[in-house]
C-alpha cells in the first residue's frame, strides 16, 4: 500500500521511541523540517492511517489525561510497522523515482528516434544544471551546529552531488546513444529519413 513520506517519516519516529501525538508532531518538525513540509494535521492523518493499517498501536496512559474521560494515547510500533518500515527503505534506497521516469522515456524511443532520445536527456540536463546551481548557495538554516543544520546540509550536499552525477550519467548516455544511432544506421535527426 502507497503511503506518502510524511507517514513513513512519522512511522520512523514511533519505531525510534514511543510517543504521544502531539509530541510526534514536534519531534517531526524538528527532524524534518526543511526536508519534509507538513502540519500538525498531516502527521496525526498519518497517525490515523498507520494505526487503521495496524502499523502502530495506541496505549491509553494512566495518570496522564486529556480529561477525565479521554486518556492520553501514546502510539507504540507493531512488529508489522517494523517490517514495512524496513521493506519502504529498502525499496527507497533503490529507486531513483526521477532517473527511472528519464530512463522510461528513452526505452520507449531507443532505435527508432535517436533525436527524441537526445531531446529527452538535453532536457534532463537542464532540470539537474538548474538543481546544482540552485543548491551552490548554503541557506541560512545550514548555518552553525544544531541538529537542524546538519541535517539541512546533508540533504543539501546529497541533492547536489546527485545532481553532478546525473550530469557525469548524462554525458555517457549521450556517447551511448550517439555511438548506437551510428553503428545502426540509425539517423540522429529523424528528418532525414
Amino acid at each position: 500500500m502507497a503511503r506518502s513520506n510524511v507517514t513513513w517519516a512519522v512511522l520512523a519516529l514511533v519505531i525510534e521511541r514511543p510517543s504521544y501525538g502531539y509530541e510526534l508532531g514536534q519531534r517531526f518538525d524538528r527532524r524534518f523540517n526543511g526536508v519534509l513540509a507538513s502540519s500538525m494535521s498531516h502527521v496525526y492523518a498519518a497517525l490515523d492511517r498507520l494505526e487503521r493499517d495496524k502499523l502502530i498501536a495506541p496505549i491509553a496512559v494512566n495518570g496522564r489525561s486529556g480529561g477525565p474521560r479521554q486518556p492520553k494515547l501514546q502510539y507504540r510500533v507493531t512488529p508489522a510497522g517494523v517490517r514495512a518500515y524496513d521493506e519502504y527503505a529498502s525499496a527507497s534506497m533503490r529507486a531513483d523515482f526521477p532517473q527511472t521516469e528519464v530512463l522510461g522515456l528513452l526505452a520507449g524511443a531507443v532505435g527508432r528516434d535517436v533525436d527524441t532520445m537526445l531531446k529527452i536527456l538535453d532536457e534532463y540536463e537542464l532540470v539537474c544544471l538548474d538543481a546544482a546551481t540552485q543548491l551552490e548557495v548554503m541557506p541560512e538554516e545550514a548555518e552553525g551546529d544544531s541538529a537542524r543544520a546538519l541535517m539541512a546540509r546533508l540533504v543539501i550536499e546529497q541533492r547536489r552531488t546527485s545532481s553532478l552525477g546525473q550530469l557525469e550519467w548524462i554525458d555517457y548516455a549521450r556517447v551511448q546513444v550517439e555511438a548506437f544511432a551510428r553503428r545502426n544506421d540509425v539517423p540522429l535527426d529523424p528528418a532525414e529519413e
